[in-house]
């Protein structure tokens, strides 16, 4: 009963917060937009590279001598999170419940998805599928950031969201970790639900 009373109370806690709080440029702090039309500009043509070693890869794929280090066949990124507005935006998101922001964060990676594959095959071949947090910590904080900004870029990109991930185990917060720990922080602890892994065993 408490946690379920806790939950109601963050989500209209959430609810309001969005309706008060003035949206602000992540960048310039420009009020009104939460990233002026200036400032969007200098997001435009970032470059991709390779997760592993870091060399320049336009497609952000893994290099081909980097694939036995990672299961990952690439990774695309909207910018570094070593630029400010980047890091106020998920922090404004994560800690402060500012959802709205969730739009402007997938909006910036929307162009970059077209290196996976054209659009079109994408909305009929790909799925999205948002990292689950700890029943505990979503409870607590009343939502998933992975989950909202995987719904708002569903809308911008018309790919389907599937959930098949589940968390097996609480873990650190990655951010407080430094980066040698984070992943032997996380591992182990996401598994895929069994409906998930029937239905594709099915299909075979």
């Amino acid at each position: 009963m408490l946690s379920m009373l806790t939950s109601v109370f963050t989500t209209i806690a959430l609810g309001l917060k969005d309706l008060v709080a003035p949206a602000r440029c992540l960048e310039c702090l420009q009020e009104n937009v939460w990233l002026c039309r200036d400032c969007r500009t200098r997001f435009s043509g970032f470059s991709q590279q390779c997760v592993v070693c870091e060399a320049a890869q336009s497609s952000g794929r893994i290099c081909l001598e980097c694939r036995d280090e990672t299961k990952l066949y690439g990774v695309l990124s909207a910018g570094s999170y070593s630029n400010a507005a980047i890091r106020r935006g998920v922090h404004w998101l994560k800690f402060r419940g500012i959802t709205p922001i969730a739009e402007e964060l997938s909006a910036l990676l929307l162009p970059y998805l077209p290196h996976i594959a054209p659009m079109k095959v994408l909305s009929e071949q790909a799925v999205l599928i948002p990292i689950p947090l700890h029943t505990r910590r979503q409870r607590v904080r009343g939502f998933n950031q992975s989950d909202v900004i995987t719904q708002s870029l569903s809308r911008f990109a018309n790919i389907p969201v599937s959930s098949p991930l589940v968390r097996t185990r609480s873990t650190h917060a990655q951010a407080t970790l430094p980066h040698r720990l984070r992943q032997q922080n996380i591992q182990n602890a996401f598994a895929v639900q069994k409906e998930f892994i029937k239905s594709f065993s099915d299909k075979k």
